[in-house]
């Protein structure tokens, strides 16, 4: 039986842009709702890592290489001033909704 090294298969798939948008939205979702932001954080490193060259897109986000890496270190809270770039250089844009909206009864 062939052995599948899944870390190399999820960095593959996350090349793909909708992928990768796709489950950076699950997984911020699911921060939201359980406040367990280390898992994006997680989930946005390998987006990220799956890009390549780090220090290349350090430098599409305006932050140093060093700035990147604090920003994913354990404990580290990253501000929204500091995100948005990171989602920018990734092509995704951050937006927002309302969370229940009503429905109206048919008459």
């Amino acid at each position: 039986m062939k052995i599948v090294d899944y870390r190399k298969g999820l960095l593959k798939r996350l090349k793909n842009p909708q992928y990768a948008a796709k489950l950076l939205r699950f997984s911020f979702e699911e921060s939201c709702n359980d406040g367990n932001w280390e898992a994006f954080g997680l989930v946005l490193q390998d987006v990220i890592e799956a890009q390549g060259n780090k220090r290349a897109f350090a430098k599409k986000a305006h932050m140093s290489r060093p700035h990147l890496y604090r920003m994913f270190k354990k404990g580290a809270n990253p501000t929204l001033k500091t995100l948005l770039p990171l989602l920018s250089s990734l092509g995704i844009k951050l937006t927002l909704s309302f969370g229940a909206e009503k429905q109206k009864k048919a008459a």
